[in-house]
């Protein structure tokens, strides 16, 4: 499955990648998060693979959305998702 596609079923989608680093010290301690701040190369990764988990609406929500739509009320969704897992 494409990641696109794991996405639209509703799952979480993590990527692993992996790279080699060579002549760090053994007390070398990474800090950082993204090419600007970290202190490691952050290219040259190679893609191993994709891991998708399912995470389904808690029980009664799906029940609780139904009762708030009879009652004329429109329900919002906030989350951190990416917009296409958060669709699905």
């Amino acid at each position: 499955n494409s990641l696109a596609q794991l996405m639209s079923e509703g799952k979480r989608v993590l990527c692993l990648a992996e790279r080699h680093i060579v002549g760090l010290e053994p007390d070398f301690v990474f800090s950082g998060c993204t090419p600007e701040d970290a202190n490691f190369p952050m290219d040259s990764f190679t893609l191993r693979g994709l891991v998708a988990l399912e995470d389904p609406p808690k029980e009664g929500v799906l029940d609780a959305v139904e009762k708030i739509a009879m009652a004329g009320a429109r329900t919002i969704m906030v989350t951190g998702d990416h917009p296409a897992t958060a669709e699905a």
